[in-house]
């Protein structure tokens, strides 16, 4: 009798497990259908839909990565940066080496004028990944902000490198270049901006003009 109940015991447990096992892969399932109408909703702009389905899908699934980055990328796009944070921090415990989230908190974390934060965040973010341009520009921006002109500059050329067709880059690096008095660098951004880009910042010419005494 005692053979025959652990027998029946085990058997139990056994097919517990194989219905647990089959659960979560259904609940995965289903999460990940989710996560892609999400991604769907996005596409055709309807982000609050889009939102509920990646609540949906982290109700499912709760360590699913992808939802949580999708969802904390959703955040930040409705400006919500304490709730990018909480979704961006989730996917880097989940996946440490995930230099977009890394990336992604460090802009909410700049959205809340938390710069040190967002710096270690971004310093992580280029060590995982030394190709993203816009992680570079953000931190190019809070050295600028800080008076590091230099380091600002080398992250705006860094930027310039790996996307070479963005105004913004060129201007911020003329700026950073008249900060620390480096007129003719300066002037060479300001006219590589209007030679590919066709406008100029007006209020920056002005002050480059006076300060330098050039017309251009």
């Amino acid at each position: 009798m005692a053979i025959m109940n652990r027998t029946v015991l085990v058997a139990f447990t056994l097919l517990f497990s194989l219905c647990l096992v089959v659960g979560v892969a259904e609940a995965m399932t289903e999460a990940q259908a989710r996560y892609e109408e999400g991604k769907a909703f996005i596409g055709e702009g309807k982000v609050d839909e889009a939102m509920v389905a990646f609540d949906k899908a982290i109700a499912l699934a709760p360590d699913y990565m992808n939802a949580y980055f999708a969802r904390g990328t959703l955040y930040t796009n409705k400006g919500d940066f304490d709730g990018a944070i909480r979704d961006f921090t989730k996917t880097i415990e989940l996946r440490p080496d995930n230099d977009m989230a890394y990336g992604g908190r460090g802009l909410a974390y700049f959205s809340k004028k938390d710069f040190e934060k967002a710096l270690n965040d971004f310093d992580r973010a280029i060590v995982l990944n030394t190709e993203d341009w816009l992680v570079y520009y953000a931190r190019g921006t809070i050295y600028a902000m800080a008076g590091e002109y230099d380091r600002a500059i080398a992250d705006f050329s860094k930027a310039i490198d790996l996307q070479p067709d963005k105004d913004m880059l060129y201007n911020d690096r003329a700026a950073a270049y008249y900060m620390k008095k480096d007129y003719d660098a300066a002037w060479k951004d300001v006219n590589k901006i209007e030679e590919m880009f066709g406008n100029i910042n007006t209020n920056l010419l002005e002050k480059l003009k006076q300060a330098s005494g050039r017309k251009e």
